[in-house]
């Protein structure tokens, strides 16, 4: 009933004809879809809010450069055109991200897909797509501010660090500085994330990997892969 033809399409396009086959199901089944997968979107307009109501709220991310999935979000939230200056979203239960790596080639005039790695983790925390105004993600927000400061000054540490070992001509009492610093600014990285994830349970933004579907092939072929827990 599902396949019923020889017609093909990729899994976001399949995963929206599951739900619109569900949802035109019976009553406890559609109710069970809507309350797992639907939620909200809201566009800051020039002239004010617009809320948009998703009854498949899956969210279409396309990656061109190696990133972390956290950094994606982000941007996916300022990355609107014309009267729109912002999106932002009220979460479903369950999160459907779809990673887009197509993209057309204008000299070669056909598709191709980006051979691009990205980066996600176990457990993700999804404040950066609530509305910014809402008060207790303030908090949130300045937490990660410091989070990629944190992250900068451990890498031009850690560089610091890797030259005066490499060094030879450098005194051991050289390397105690900046290997101390290194430890200070790893404690004070921990601290920074367990505060983020207990202010992301708090408000149940944390998700839990559960599946990710692969595509392997060019664009116009290939297999999908499913890894499930």
């Amino acid at each position: 009933k599902i396949f019923n033809t020889a017609e093909e399409a990729d899994v976001s396009e399949q995963m929206h004809r599951l739900f619109e086959l569900f949802t035109k199901g019976p009553g406890p089944l559609k109710a069970v879809c809507r309350e797992l997968f639907s939620g909200d979107l809201y566009e800051q307009l020039e002239k004010g809010p617009r809320r948009v109501p998703l009854e498949f709220c899956q969210l279409d991310l396309c990656v061109t450069e190696a990133t972390p999935l956290e950094k994606l979000l982000e941007e996916h939230t300022l990355d609107v055109q014309g009267s729109i200056l912002r999106r932002s979203y009220r979460l479903p239960p369950v999160l459907w991200v779809n990673l887009d790596r197509f993209v057309y080639d204008r000299e070669l005039q056909r598709g191709r897909k980006r051979q691009v790695r990205l980066a996600f983790p176990d457990v993700l925390n999804a404040w950066m797509m609530v509305p910014p105004e809402a008060e207790w993600v303030k908090k949130l927000r300045t937490s990660a501010e410091r989070l990629s400061e944190l992250t900068q000054e451990l890498e031009l540490n850690a560089a610091d660090v890797a030259r005066l070992s490499a060094d030879a001509s450098d005194a051991e009492e050289d390397l105690i500085n900046p290997v101390e610093r290194q430890e200070v600014l790893n404690t004070e990285l921990q601290e920074v994330r367990s505060s983020m994830d207990r202010h992301g349970a708090a408000q149940e933004l944390l998700y839990q990997l559960q599946a990710v579907i692969v595509h392997r092939g060019r664009v116009e072929t290939g297999h999908y892969y499913a890894y499930s827990r």
